[in-house]
């Protein structure tokens, strides 16, 4: 086993332990859809979390020529963290006669926009403080824009502006996925 896969591990635990969460979390509002009063921004974020799970670890093979070492791994493992975090933050409440998944998203709005920010700055700057990407390319275009909506997110508690900010990211992340994964080298980052 070599280095990187030894530390693989332990992300990808990390991230396992999240998407169950986030399937438990659906699993609970579809068993229990009567006691859930819905919206589409607690889905959205949903899907987009776990699309970003999922991104994450596929893209963490491009670390597997960094150098190696306590720092690194701290670092790599933030990111994942931060997800399952987020994650059980957004993940409904038990327990609970009725609710309401607006009224819960805002108040759980700064804390989750907050970690999501964090995660994404994270994750935009991991290839190249490992030194296996370079500091500019064209999908960082695409980062800040998603940087940028989940700062808008963080900034108004408009509920229109809350459900164009999850589609926005769910689009963007779709959209990436679809160039990065199927059409390689499509961002010139390869």
């Amino acid at each position: 086993m070599s280095l990187f896969e030894f530390i693989l591990v332990m992300v990808s635990l990390v991230l396992a332990i999240a998407v169950t969460h986030l399937l438990d979390g659906v699993a609970r509002v579809v068993r229990d859809r009567s006691r859930f009063e819905l919206n589409w921004v607690t889905p959205l974020w949903a899907l987009f979390l776990f699309l970003l799970i999922l991104n994450h670890w596929w893209s963490l093979w491009d670390m597997r020529e960094a150098n190696w070492n306590f720092p690194a791994f701290f670092y790599i493992v933030l990111a994942p963290t931060l997800l399952f975090l987020a994650v059980t933050i957004l993940k409904p409440r038990a327990g609970v006669e009725k609710v309401s998944l607006m009224a819960e998203f805002q108040q759980i709005r700064i804390a989750f926009l907050s970690i999501m920010f964090v995660v994404i700055a994270l994750v935009t700057w991991d290839g190249f403080l490992l030194g296996t990407e370079a500091a500019w390319n064209r999908l960082r275009l695409v980062q800040v824009f998603v940087l940028t909506l989940i700062a808008l997110g963080l900034v108004t508690k408009n509920w229109v502006v809350q459900n164009i900010v999850a589609a926005g990211l769910l689009t963007c992340i779709v959209a990436s996925s679809f160039v990065l994964r199927f059409m390689p080298d499509a961002f010139g980052t390869g």
